[in-house]
């Protein structure tokens, strides 16, 4: 699940994928470009994980701080497909498999937006 999701997390912020997208919330998406910049660098480069960010080692979730700017997490949900949608009776997501193969949303977020 690791090198999936590193995988994803570096070429999501560089181009359009299939089996995934990156969303934005407002107030990231309202940085200044340089900084915006500089924070999707970081994200991309990101390998600070450990067991208090990563418990299931699933390289999903970050935190991020570029000086003087406050602090962006970004964190990895998984869907069975590009609607997003589960069905309430679905047993979707309980095999391992299902999250492996699973269309992703990677969210950047002001860590006050979280």
């Amino acid at each position: 699940m690791q090198k999936i999701n590193d995988t994803f997390r570096q070429a999501v912020l560089s181009r359009p994928q299939t089996n995934g997208k990156v969303q934005l919330t407002q107030g990231v998406a309202g940085l200044p470009k340089n900084v915006l910049d500089k924070v999707i660098q970081t994200i991309k480069t990101f390998s600070d994980f450990n067991a208090g960010n990563d418990p299931h080692k699933e390289h999903d979730f970050g935190a991020v701080q570029i000086e003087g700017q406050p602090k962006i997490f970004w964190k990895i949900d998984y869907y069975p497909d590009s609607r997003c949608e589960f069905d309430l009776d679905s047993d979707w997501g309980e095999d391992e498999n299902d999250l492996l193969n699973a269309y992703r949303i990677m969210t950047v977020m002001l860590a006050s937006e979280y």
